[in-house]
Parts: C-alpha cells; structure tokens; sequence
C-alpha cells in the first residue's frame, strides 16, 4: 500500500488503521433500538399517531371547517359549465387550459370533473336541467362571490404578486 501524506489522507477523508462502516452513526436495532426521548410505552407508529392527533382536532370546540374559494352559485355554474365543455363534439372545442382560463379555474379542476361526470350519470342529469348556461349566469355568480369574499365569508386568493422591477 502506498504512502500517503497526512495533509493528503485529510483532504481525502482517508482514515488510517480503524474503518467505520457506513451510515449513520444512531444506535441500530441489533444493538438496543434507537435512542428516543420517549417511554417506550408513548411511543406510537407516526402514522398512527398523526391519525390521532386529526381525531383530537376535528373533535375540538375550536375547530370549523375551512372556508369555500368561491361561493355555491359558482361552482355550480363551473360544474355546468365544464360538462357542457366535456358533452361538445365541436372539431373547435377548446383545450381544458383554454377552457379553464376563461372560467377563471385551474386547468387540474377541471379535469378533475370530468370522472365525476363519467362515473356520476345522476349529477350530469341534474346539471342538465339547467338548461345551458349563459355568460350572463357566469357574471352573476362571480360577482356574488366578489361581495362574498368583501364580507369575509370566503377564503382570500393567494396570488404572489412579484416584486416590481424598476427601470
């Protein structure tokens, strides 16, 4: 074996004499289990234990649902309108990006519905007794929840506005 200078075996995290095995250096389970700060009799699997902490907070005096994004006439008017974008055969059709930017949804949403309609005849006979949907319905549900969302009874937008950039 050749020589090696100790300024060169430190460079290299060369150890002389005595090799470690890899890994990390917590007790194993052959020799004792890992160290824990716990009892083991507190200790619990973390799926389990995540579980139950879900349980104790739905089941607190303090917990409420979380607040809508939009308010019910428009998700309802979303709905029809994106089974009336699935149910057209035009050779014009939008993309769902296209479509789910005029409706002013995500593209993911969108496409999220359209199982529910294939899966779902009795939802897809109700949006059908509607009728079509109209821009104007569309207009009328959005403004709704822009005063909804004025009072507080929905959840803000988190759009990131970046930074301006000054010339």
């Amino acid at each position: 074996m050749p020589v090696i200078p100790a300024a060169a075996s430190k460079s290299f995290r060369i150890d002389r004499g005595m090799r470690r095995k890899a890994g990390n250096s917590a007790r194993t389970r052959e020799r004792g289990g890992m160290a824990s700060l716990y009892r083991p009799e507190s200790r619990s699997d973390p799926y389990d234990a995540s579980m139950e902490n879900l349980r104790k907070a739905f089941e607190s005096e303090r917990y409420h649902p979380p607040r809508p994004f939009r308010s019910q006439e428009e998700q309802l008017m979303v709905r029809r309108l994106a089974l009336w974008w699935w149910t057209c055969r035009d050779s014009s059709r939008p993309s769902a990006r296209a479509w789910a930017k005029q409706l002013g949804i995500t593209h993911v949403w969108l496409l999220k519905l359209v199982p529910k309609f294939e899966t779902d005849p009795g939802e897809v006979r109700r949006l059908q007794a509607y009728g079509y949907p109209t821009p104007e319905q569309l207009d009328r549900a959005k403004e709704y929840t822009k005063k909804m969302r004025n009072r507080g009874e929905l959840r803000s937008t988190r759009r990131r506005i970046p930074p301006a950039i000054e010339p």
